[in-house]
């Protein structure tokens, strides 16, 4: 059984990655999905009350949710797994900024209208 199991396991990572990238591939998408729940909650109460701090939140969350993705998206879907390194590494990583920086502004800005 030993011998069976070693080989697939070996075949899986070469397929998916390290075990370290699919932690983060799978932990990114998760975060995604919590996000975009907290979105789906933020604006289905924006329709049942119409106040705007609601809306303003759920694209908060909506932008939080794409910030969470950004990386996990470039590594695995755009560059095909490999490491990203320098420039490409700051310039990926300010883009996730942004969207993160956006979504709070956004979640204070409906606090703040609250």
């Amino acid at each position: 059984m030993i011998g069976v199991a070693s080989p697939v396991r070996t075949t899986l990572l070469q397929a998916q990655g390290t075990p370290e990238q699919l932690l983060f591939g799978v932990s990114s998408f998760v975060v995604f999905l919590l996000l975009l729940a907290l979105a789906a909650i933020s604006y289905k109460a924006y329709q049942r009350e119409r106040l705007v701090p609601f809306l303003i939140a759920s694209l908060g969350f909506v932008s939080l949710a794409a910030g969470s993705v950004t990386e996990a998206t470039y590594e695995f879907g755009l560059n095909g797994g490999y490491q990203t390194i320098g420039r490409e590494l700051y310039l990926l990583r300010t883009g996730e900024a942004v969207f993160l920086a956006l979504g709070v502004l956004l979640l204070l800005l409906s606090l703040q209208r609250a």
